[in-house]
């Protein structure tokens, strides 16, 4: 799965560059902002239903409970496909009457052939789910690549015939029926045919504890949705124009990217069912939380910190190299991204940990912040410009991982490994050091590359002398991530 993952999160950020690089800064503003609006759809399109297939699938697999299983996947699954239609056929057919709010009118075209092709990915997405959950990670993986491969070539090729935002989202559109087509095949065949014996066995659907998580869950979304740079988008696009969003955009992205090339991104999938599992087997629950909760915040701030240093002394060089010297002003808006950025070593492992004591109350609760963000991005537009909405949006969501760590630590006595986390710190500012010093060169893409490296390597050689994981948290982790990730 690791390789799939890789060459996903590989072909995706090429596909990112292309698309910035070759779109000019207001169509890749409107492109995001399109893009943007699929958060929205999305949770009217599941309340909360996707978090309860992750989260009790892998229970009913581990007590064999195989109908029940399947009976949950198929529920799920005929919600998902009713709601898909219903909400995406009202959003195009009431297109002219919302989107000059934003400035996206006359764009009418752009946004059904996103339509079409978000019907196709909200299926793939409970589709890959409900795989995830019952351990079947080759095969989302492999489906992926396909996904993602149909897209990046697709829209290389529209882009190059002059198709602008169109022809992009028909390439993303075609990559989501292929996958699609992939996944249904395999459902058929590897879990519906098996297993359709076993529908009237093991009982029926568990409404009640089902409907239960996913209407708290459901409470949670839409402060999520304040949270996100999509509603970030909506704020830019109503307020000032779409080329200051092609640059906010950008920056936001980058910043995302970034952290969805982290190890604890790469494999999340595999991560989260294998928490829940070894939560729902452990003898001393409490302890094991604790264990497994410190080892993750340690692996996530040992690539996380350092990464974030390095592009943060190289951010204006990375941009204009990486994106295209255009984008340079976007240099201060990601700046800010990735200070906040560091906070969120906290955000999964709290996530994990409430979501295994089924708290996710804690997360409804944390939603104020999110009230916070949309009310701090108002505001601090009319002041600052963008790079208030930026402010606005990144200390939102730090507040909301130190508070989800509270809610953890009170729940289920969970501690942060400090000394492990200083050794990072102390490593990573070395690293930060030694690639601000590197001088400058006539090419500033060979200066970027001298200065990452030299960072990189000042931070390998620092963690060789400052270790910062004990060989008991390589081994939680290998087997959290059900492969050999460190060697011990």
């Amino acid at each position: 799965m690791v390789p799939s993952q890789v060459l996903t999160k590989g072909l995706g950020f090429a596909y990112f560059v292309i698309l910035a690089r070759t779109l000019s800064i207001q169509d890749y503003g409107v492109y995001n902002f399109i893009i943007g609006t699929l958060i929205v759809f999305s949770y009217l399109c599941n309340f909360g239903v996707a978090s309860s297939l992750q989260r009790f699938l892998p229970e009913y697999e581990k007590l064999g409970l195989l109908g029940r299983s399947l009976r949950t996947i198929l529920l799920a699954h005929g919600f998902r496909l009713l709601s898909s239609f219903i909400v995406l056929s009202l959003a195009v057919a009431l297109y002219d009457s919302w989107a000059p709010f934003f400035q996206m009118g006359g764009r009418s075209q752009e946004f059904a052939v996103f339509a079409l092709g978000t019907f196709f990915l909200f299926q793939v997405e409970y589709f890959e789910i409900a795989f995830e959950a019952l351990f079947l990670h080759p095969v989302t993986s492999t489906t992926r690549v396909l996904y993602t491969l149909v897209k990046v070539g697709g829209a290389f090729f529209a882009l190059k015939a002059g198709l602008a935002v169109t022809g992009v989202l028909a390439a993303e559109a075609l990559g989501a029926a292929a996958g699609l087509g992939v996944l249904l095949w395999v459902f058929v065949t590897r879990l519906y045919g098996p297993r359709r014996g076993r529908l009237a066995a093991d009982g029926g659907v568990e409404l009640r504890r089902l409907g239960r998580y996913s209407g708290i869950n459901a409470l949670v979304i839409p402060g999520g949705i304040l949270y996100s740079h999509s509603m970030d988008y909506f704020v830019i696009a109503a307020l000032v124009n779409p080329h200051e969003l092609g640059l906010y955009a950008l920056a936001s992205r980058a910043s995302r990217t970034l952290l969805s090339l982290m190890p604890q991104n790469v494999v999340q999938g595999i991560i989260r069912p294998a928490f829940y599992e070894r939560f729902y087997s452990a003898p001393d629950r409490r302890a094991e939380l604790n264990r497994m909760f410190q080892t993750l915040v340690t692996v996530v701030a040992a690539f996380l910190v350092p990464s974030l240093c390095l592009v943060s002394v190289t951010g204006r060089q990375f941009l204009s190299v990486v994106f295209g010297a255009k984008y340079a002003d976007a240099t201060p808006i990601l700046a800010i991204f990735l200070l906040f950025n560091v906070f969120l070593i906290l955000d999964l492992s709290s996530d994990l940990v409430l979501q295994a004591i089924e708290r996710v109350e804690a997360r409804l609760y944390g939603q104020v912040f999110a009230l916070y963000n949309i009310a701090g991005a108002l505001v601090l537009i009319q002041w600052f410009g963008v790079a208030g909405v930026a402010f606005a949006t990144g200390s939102a969501q730090a507040m909301k991982a130190f508070f989800y760590f509270y809610m953890a630590r009170k729940h289920a006595g969970v501690s942060i490994p400090w000394a492990s986390v200083g050794r990072i710190a102390l490593n990573s500012g070395v690293a930060a050091g030694v690639a601000f010093a590197v001088p400058s060169f006539h090419w500033p893409a060979l200066h970027l590359v001298v200065a990452l490296t030299a960072g990189g390597a000042a931070y390998v050689g620092m963690s060789f002398a400052n270790n910062f994981m004990k060989p008991a948290e390589k081994q939680l982790f290998n087997k959290l991530c059900r492969r050999q990730v460190f060697s011990v």
